[in-house]
């Protein structure tokens, strides 16, 4: 049987390459700096999806998949932190079950985690990594936009440097970082999704 290379239509080509070249010269000029929080993780969510998609790498488990999401629609986040903190990439893998850790997962739940981070590989395991800490990064002292800033330009060239196709950051433009200082209103993530 033949291969057949199959490439895109110039139509796709030329989108993908004006998202990136927003991408470049919006972080220059502080295109993500006028995003709040919220669409800060959308957009690292959104990315996390396109690469995923792109390396067929295996859903996430859904009780992650419903943490992670929660966090846009929460109005507690300090529950919403105790939830993640323990599921963390890092914390699965170097830290074992019966290190006196974990108060909130159970051994079911960890050994499921542990199981798919191990299997998924590095840039999968720093997306997620990344992406909670875009969250986490401002809960417990002032909003600082640099921080959360720099989770989302590592995910961003995680993507880059898979050459995985970047979604188009105007899907997050009307997330404004002066709704609820910094942070945005509360949303519902499937809003932002694709069909799925």
């Amino acid at each position: 049987m033949e291969n057949i290379l199959i490439l895109p239509d110039v139509k796709t080509v030329n989108k993908h390459l004006r998202i990136e070249n927003l991408l470049v010269n919006n972080m220059e000029n502080d295109f993500f700096n006028n995003i709040s929080i919220n669409g800060r993780y959308i957009y690292g969510y959104l990315c996390l999806n396109s690469f995923f998609s792109s390396k067929n790498t295996p859903d996430l488990p859904e009780s992650l998949k419903k943490d992670i999401e929660e966090f846009v629609s929460s109005d507690r986040l300090d529950i919403w932190h105790e939830n993640i903190e323990e599921v963390l990439p890092s914390i699965i893998i170097n830290n074992s079950f019966n290190s006196g850790y974990y108060e909130i997962i159970d051994e079911k739940y960890y050994n499921d985690l542990r199981e798919y981070y191990t299997n998924i590989g590095s840039d999968s395991c720093n997306l997620i990594e990344n992406l909670l800490n875009i969250g986490a990064s401002n809960l417990f002292g002032a909003f600082d936009s640099t921080i959360s800033i720099k989770y989302l330009n590592n995910i961003i060239s995680i993507l880059k440097d898979n050459n995985v196709y970047l979604p188009d950051p105007e899907r997050v433009a009307a997330l404004n970082v002066e709704e609820k200082n910094g942070w945005g209103n509360t949303v519902s993530m499937k809003d932002y999704l694709p069909f799925q």
